[in-house]
């Protein structure tokens, strides 16, 4: 029963079933999934495949349907008119359900579009006028799946007549990447495994392959091929065993991880050193084999993963390559070390409780043992820092990702990952090295709190670290900073222990995250240096070092395009064709040749151009190259060999260095006739390539295409390191040649003199604006290089901070979580969860913090949301306005430029790529013209050529122009996962429908640059309004929950009897209020707790006298029969008794009365008498009593009554209140045993009648006035102390009140109070 209680053992159970679930679940599912053979696999490949191309071409027949079906739709499609309502259709069409990427083309009966939707392509005229047909059409993009319906309309004779067509078309497979040519098959993507598709044309022959899949047309033509290897078929079954075993694996480490919570439990008392050895070892063992667990997980499961969290690409450690092979492997390792640390603490935690308890511990402080043991441990810690530094080190240099971008958004889970394994490592190692400080004065008994101690401590453990600092071995700032971190850290523990060991739920998971969070914040300053030394690495041998090769870089890259071009083999096929018109130049033919050459893959400032045999210049393709002037178009090549030159040639309104390249095309490639001569060439190519810094790698550029064409060498990463790096060249004569910024760094005589003195490369911080830049500046015979990132500002350092706080509560709640999952293998195990909140929902002071939190917490978020929004808004509405006025910029500059070409010359000079390639120049913005629905002129053409653009004038901008006749537009677009604007506006000298669009990445770029910088300024705004709300809900809470606390003290003691409890008002509020009717709720308790004890006290008096009066009674009787008896028979027998008897006897006698009279007073004061109240004169009262006493009184004491006969008559009882004043008489009366007088008076009011009773008697002291009527307190002798309990008793039934004041040798006055009725 004990085993199987056991964590262990839970932990073993839960893994064996949960493997064994695991294994049958995914042995079913591949038979599910895949089938029994590889037959039965490909069949159900087969009818995915099938069915999904049904599907899409049933949605293309419903799209076309419902244009087709359309009112605008079945009039003259040829007018102008029905454009509005033909776009209206096609975009209702487009809007219904499951429409996703389609592209809808309305044509008329001559087959020109006249009205479109999405990216279409262009469809030849023979197909979109042929019947209703589907066919597909390859494309850069991907292969697109084509339906062509016919649009008829009925006639009166009885047929039809074609009022045009609908062209349907959709995406049916990507390339997966982009490429410069048409790839020959593509990619579909099934649930099970991809397909590679092929397009079958007419004499096409069949793969022939057993996995092949037939994809039919409705009319049963073959529309594609599909081939499935068999190796394909294998690997995906593989796939997915090792999936299962990834899998299983990582359950059994995820239930090892959870298994092993139990033992890093903090034990409730200390436990041997052996178990402590022993539970260190096995959880240590435990640790390290559920990493080799995950490792082998993640090898199996993971290791042909395209996702970025186990890409190497992304991140293969340098230094430790089998360790560390992707984000993964790190982030796994961070929490390994987090796990080896959590057990190295606890070890040390037992131990010194166990030491403590065993007595062990020396005293030897400050000899050579304990200073060595000291340093050692300095020196340990040391090291492991040192460790800590190298691994920050190499990941920065193992990976292109700027890891310096800290934030959360947007989400790169390989970035994640790697910040994550870099914290949660900086977290363990810290911790580590505090443990490990603490464990070196395990041997000792420490002193309370002494100084002195504690700056020895101090000095031997920075001892070595001081060492490395001093010798240069490791970077300051960084590592002082972890250094001295987890010295403080290991110095406060011993005192924060205690309060963490007695603090409430609530501060323990405070404590926690602090715990994480501290070496989270020690971790930055080692971030951002090897950080920023990652980038200057970057700039000095990559950046640097293309900037100044580039000459030489883009000489290499000619060479190797040459040879390519040589390597063309349909290039004399190409040059051999006689196809010349006069109506227009061709540039497919030299697209084809460009497109194949690193020309097009490093997107290089460069031309083609092919010449026939007569030298006449046939086809031509540029980018970014305006038509190149330096030589006649119909000069003749003669070499068959490459002549490569250079020049100084115009290039838009700047000079630019150019090289050219040309050699003539020759049948036999050099090969001489039968003769010896060399035959004649069949024409000619020339490639010019421009010297263009632009196209450095590292540049980003205003064209919104070129990220996302970068080569695979030159990766566009999220955060790519170095992407903030400007480039500024200045010639010798120190004038700027190239800026990649929009202004450039000034150079200052004293850096000119500098850059003159040393030649060397150095690094400089510059101003640019209110901005400084770390600047590398280098030299070479051309010119000057300056190149700079700008540096952190105080702002930029705090949102760094906010940011990893965020990433440290995200750790922190998924370690949590794994802790949560890993309590329920603890037995007896403690709900800290529902404890805690159990903890909040009884706290009021709690909630009411969280509730101020909450007050503060939700404005800021709303806030925050409210503020990106509007500036969002408002700097969209810039933006395009901004956009707009590029528009216009361009029209104009286009326009002028029409106009002067037109000067002097009969007929008007065409628009061509030419002319917005040199306008293009001028206004670094790429330039299209579409004139209807064709493009016209581009200074891209290689994006519309490659199919990679469509030629298609874009259906909003057409809508927006030339239907709806807008001055300008501005639209967004996107191409695959980019997104830009383009600013469309008419352009009236192109032709009366022609239309400029200016694609404007840069701005896009520019609008999510500030919405990230917005974002990352809210988040440090909303967490430092958090932390101030924290702040002052906790003072407030503090301030309204002390006076609670107090209330709940104060009643607790009230509860235990202590009614002199009393809180002290510290407001002037309500609060106030509540605290003040507490403290008199207090008194009144107090005050009725004298009440009741009097009362306790007075009735137990009362049971006591009737007690003594009965005791009393009855020896009484017969003594007082007895001596009258004998007084009786001596008279009547006439026998005097003698002197002594008789005296004798009348003592007796006199005794008895006494005590008769005692008797009668305590029976009195027991008997609860019944009140009878009758209308009563003082005056009477007052002198019926006094009349027994004014005979033996005449001649020592004198009596007064001063009541006048007017006094009203008073409700009261006349025999109680006639014993009350005999009492207070006869008191008086004691009370001046020689000579003196009593007054006896009256004073009256409206409602209230007072009778005073004042002597001259001895008085009474302060003391003996507050016991006065206590029952049996007497001043007298021979007095029962019952006389004034007796007097107030009476007063009181009868309604009234009684007050003695009085002064020792003053007399006494005694007060009684009737109100009148």
């Amino acid at each position: 029963m004990v085993v199987r209680h056991h964590p262990l053992y839970r932990a073993v159970v839960v893994a064996v079933i949960g493997g064994t679930v695991i294994l049958a679940g995914g042995w079913a599912a591949e038979l599910w999934r895949f089938g029994p053979t590889t037959n039965t696999f490909f069949a159900r490949i087969d009818r995915t495949v099938v069915r999904s191309v049904d599907e899409m071409v049933a949605s293309l027949e419903r799209t076309a349907s419902l244009v087709a079906t359309d009112a605008a739709v079945s009039s003259d499609l040829s007018s102008t008119d029905t454009q509005p309502l033909l776009f209206s259709a096609i975009r209702s069409a487009i809007a219904s359900p499951g429409n996703t990427d389609v592209s809808v083309t309305v044509y008329d009966a001559s087959g020109s579009a006249r009205a479109w939707a999405g990216r279409p392509s262009e469809i030849p005229s023979s197909r979109i006028l042929n019947d209703e047909s589907y066919f597909v059409v390859p494309g850069l993009l991907g292969l697109r799946l084509v339906y062509v319906h016919p649009l008829r309309i009925a006639e009166e004779t009885g047929g039809s007549r074609r009022l045009g067509s609908v062209a349907v078309e959709r995406m049916i497979s990507l390339t997966g990447e982009f490429t410069r040519s048409v790839p020959n098959s593509y990619r579909f993507t099934t649930p099970l495994v991809d397909v590679s598709l092929r397009t079958v044309f007419d004499g096409t022959a069949s793969i022939g392959t057993p996995f092949t899949i037939d994809i039919q047309a409705p009319s049963g033509d073959l529309l594609l091929e599909g081939q499935v290897l068999e190796e394909d078929l294998t690997d995906a079954r593989m796939f997915w065993r090792r999936s299962v075993g990834a899998l299983v694996l990582g359950f059994l480490a995820f239930v090892l991880a959870i298994g092993l919570v139990p033992l890093l439990v903090r034990p409730r008392r200390a436990l041997p050193l052996s178990h402590i050895v022993v539970k260190a070892s096995v959880a240590g063992l435990g640790s390290l084999l559920g990493y080799g667990l995950l490792r082998i997980a993640v090898d199996l499961g993971f290791s042909d993963s395209h996702w970025a969290l186990f890409d190497p690409e992304i991140h293969q450690s340098i230094r430790f390559p089998t360790l560390i092979r992707s984000p993964a492997d790190l982030l796994l390792f961070g929490l390994s070390l987090v796990g080896l640390c959590l057990i190295g603490v606890l070890a040390i935690e037992q131990t010194r409780l166990a030491r403590r308890q065993m007595g062990h511990l020396g005293r030897g402080l400050f000899s050579s043992a304990w200073l060595i043991v000291h340093t050692v441990g300095g020196a340990g810690v040391a090291v492991a820092l040192v460790g800590l530094d190298l691994l920050i080190r190499d990941t920065f240099d193992s990976t292109a990702i700027d890891l310096l971008h800290t934030s959360l958004h947007p989400w790169n889970s390989g970035r994640i990952a790697m910040l994550m394994g870099m914290l949660l490592a900086g977290v363990a190692i810290v911790w580590g090295c505090v443990a490990f400080l603490l464990g070196t004065h395990l041997p000792w008994r420490l002193p309370p709190r002494a100084r002195l101690y504690i700056l020895s401590r101090v000095t031997a453990w920075s001892l070595p670290g001081a060492v490395l600092v001093g010798a240069g071995w490791v970077p300051v700032v960084p590592f002082v900073a972890m250094l001295a971190g987890s010295i403080v850290l290991a110095v406060a523990i011993p005192f924060l222990r205690p309060r963490f060991r007695h603090a409430s739920h609530a501060t323990r998971v405070l404590t926690l995250f602090l715990a994480l969070l501290v070496p989270v914040l020690l971790l930055y300053p080692s971030l951002l240096h090897h950080g920023e030394r990652t980038k200057q690495r970057f700039i000095e041998t990559r950046y640097a070092v293309q900037a100044a090769s580039h000459s030489e870089q883009l000489q290499a890259q000619l060479t190797d395009a040459l040879g390519q071009i040589d390597a063309v083999s349909e290039l004399l096929a190409i040059i051999s064709v006689d196809d010349f018109e006069s109506s227009g130049l061709d540039t497919d033919q030299a697209f084809s040749i460009w497109r194949q050459t690193d020309l097009a893959r490093l997107r290089l400032t460069s031309a083609v151009e092919l010449y026939d045999a007569d030298g006449r210049l046939k086809s031509r393709f540029a980018l970014n190259f305006p038509e190149y002037s330096g030589r006649p178009s119909d000069s003749q090549v003669t070499g068959c060999d490459w002549e490569v030159y250079g020049e100084i040639a115009p290039f838009g309104s700047d000079e630019r260095r150019v090289l050219h390249a040309e050699r003539a095309v020759c049948p036999s490639e050099g090969t001489p006739d039968a003769d010896g001569t060399l035959p004649a060439s069949v024409g000619a190519v020339v490639v010019h390539v421009a010297f263009d810094y632009q196209t450095l790698p590292f540049i980003s550029s205003a064209n919104p295409y070129t990220e996302l064409l970068r080569p695979p060498s030159l990766p566009n990463l999220e955060g790519r390191t170095g992407q903030d790096v400007e480039l500024v060249i200045y010639g010798w004569g120190l004038q700027p040649l190239f800026s990649s910024g929009r202004d450039a760094w000034t150079l200052g005589d004293s850096l000119v003199e500098q850059i003159h003195d040393s030649r060397d490369p150095f690094w400089i911080t510059l101003l640019k604006g209110d901005r400084q830049y770390t600047t590398y500046v280098a030299n070479n015979r051309v010119g000057i290089y300056l190149l700079g990132y700008p540096a952190f500002d105080l702002f930029e350092h705090f949102v760094h901070l906010a940011e990893l706080f965020v990433l440290a509560g995200f750790i922190f709640l998924v370690l949590g979580a794994v802790v949560g999952v890993g309590s329920w293998f603890i037995p007896n195990r403690y709900r800290f969860g529902r404890a805690l909140l159990r903890e909040v929902r009884t706290s009021f002071y709690r909630r009411l913090l969280l509730a101020f939190i909450a007050a503060t917490l939700i404005p800021v978020l709303a806030l925050a949301f409210a503020i990106r929004g509007y500036f969002t808004a408002e700097l969209r509405a810039d933006v395009e306005a901004g956009a707009a006025r590029t528009a216009a910029i361009a029209q104009r500059v286009i326009e002028e430029s029409f106009v002067l070409q037109q000067i002097g010359e009969e007929a008007t000079a065409p628009i061509n790529d030419d002319l917005l390639v040199w306008i293009s120049q001028v206004l670094d913005q790429e330039i299209n013209i579409f004139n209807g629905s064709q493009l016209v002129a581009t200074s891209e053409r290689d994006l519309f050529a490659s199919g990679l653009l469509p030629t298609r004038t874009p259906d909003e901008v057409y809508s927006a122009v030339i239907l709806s006749r807008l001055s300008s537009y501005v639209m967004e677009d996107s191409l695959a996962s980019l997104q830009y604007l383009v600013a469309a506006t008419p352009i009236p000298a192109a032709g009366r429908d022609a239309v400029l669009t200016v694609p404007l990445a840069s701005l896009q770029q520019e609008i999510e640059r500030q919405i990230d910088e917005l974002d990352r300024g809210l988040l440090l705004g909303a967490i430092l309004f958090v932390l101030v709300g924290a702040a002052s809900g906790l003072y407030m809470a503090e301030r309204i929950a002390d006076p609670v606390k107090r209330l709940t003290r104060a009643t607790e003691k009230i509860a235990r009897g202590d009614f002199n409890a009393h809180i002290a008002a510290r407001s002037a509020d309500e609060l106030q209020q509540l605290v003040t009717s507490f403290n008199q709720m207090a008194i009144d308790l107090k005050s009725q707790q004298v009440q009741l004890e009097k009362t306790h006290r007075l009735e137990a008096w009362a049971d006591m006298a009737r007690q003594i009066a009965h005791e009393i009674k009855n020896p009484l009787t017969p003594v007082q029969l007895s001596a009258e008896h004998l007084l009786r028979v001596h008279s009547d027998r006439g026998e005097p008794l003698g002197p002594v008897l008789r005296a004798c006897v009348e003592s007796i006698l006199s005794q008895v009365r006494l005590l008769r009279q005692i008797s009668s007073e305590f029976s009195s004061y027991a008997s609860s008498p019944i009140v009878k109240l009758r209308p009563t004169s003082l005056r009477e009262l007052v002198v019926n009593v006094l009349d027994p006493y004014l005979v033996g009184l005449k001649q020592r004491v004198s009596v007064s009554v001063d009541i006048p006969k007017s006094i009203p008559k008073v409700e009261l009882d006349r025999t109680l209140i006639a014993r009350a004043i005999a009492n207070i008489i006869e008191n008086a009366l004691h009370a001046m045993p020689a000579r003196g007088s009593l007054k006896v008076h009256t004073n009256s009011t409206l409602d209230a009648v007072s009778l005073k009773f004042v002597d001259t008697g001895v008085g009474l002291d302060a003391e003996t006035l507050e016991h006065i009527f206590e029952p049996y307190f007497s001043t007298k002798v021979s007095g029962t102390g019952l006389g004034m309990a007796i007097a107030k008793r009476n007063i009181e039934l009868s309604g009234g009140t009684i007050e003695v004041e009085s002064e020792k040798h003053q007399g006494t006055t005694v007060t009684l109070r009737f109100r009148l009725r």
